[in-house]
């Protein structure tokens, strides 16, 4: 039986701004990486590397982050690193910087799921709902601005409080269930190993 809170299957969701924080980032390498060619010198390969290195770094940490609410688990997929949190493992849900996931082991900070700034915490009003009740009696009444139904992180705890909750009361959970972390390979490779690269590449010229 699906759940009430995933009626369409698991949500996936990436940072909102991330492709307008790369487009920025490639506002200023572009540039560099053409200039590098413009004449072709010594220095052109390492200018180049760097100016690439920068633009993929900008993709692994604006846009390659991500959030998986599924059934059986919640992957998170930050800029370096990977967790995959069972339901089981779950203590609380955090919402003061960024969607937090408290397990026992340690803290998994949401990359994809930032807490609004106090401009929107100002125009919006915290919804009354059983998923946020928890959260907003925490202070007082008055929910933090990274529970505003309107704001992204707020949007994943309402639904991940939600069907928690679901779990506890029909004693779905198993609280031997423990966090999986992985490191993501390619995106540590890209982030050292460009940069690296560029630096070389300038000692040489």
């Amino acid at each position: 039986m699906a759940s009430r809170w995933l009626p369409d299957g698991p949500i996936r969701v990436r940072p909102r701004t991330g492709w307008v924080f790369l487009a920025c980032t490639m506002i200023v390498t572009g540039p560099v990486f053409v200039a590098a060619f413009m004449p072709a010198r010594p220095t052109t390969p390492a200018i180049a590397t760097l100016a690439l290195s920068a633009t993929a770094i900008a993709y692994i940490y604006f846009v390659a982050p991500r959030i998986v609410v599924a059934e059986d688990a919640i992957r998170v997929q930050n800029s370096w690193r990977e967790h995959v949190v069972p339901w089981g493992a779950l203590v609380d849900i955090e919402t003061r910087f960024n969607l937090t996931l408290v397990t026992a082991q340690h803290r998994v900070h949401v990359q994809a799921a930032p807490s609004p700034g106090g401009l929107t915490a100002m125009r919006s009003r915290p919804d009354q709902d059983r998923a946020t009740t928890r959260a907003t009696g925490r202070a007082g009444g008055a929910a933090r601005p990274g529970d505003l139904p309107s704001s992204l992180s707020g949007a994943l705890a309402a639904v991940i409080r939600g069907h928690w909750q679901d779990l506890v009361e029909t004693g779905a959970i198993d609280p031997d269930q423990r966090v999986e972390t992985t490191p993501r390979v390619t995106h540590l490779a890209l982030s050292i190993g460009g940069p690296a690269l560029a630096l070389v590449l300038w000692l040489l010229a």
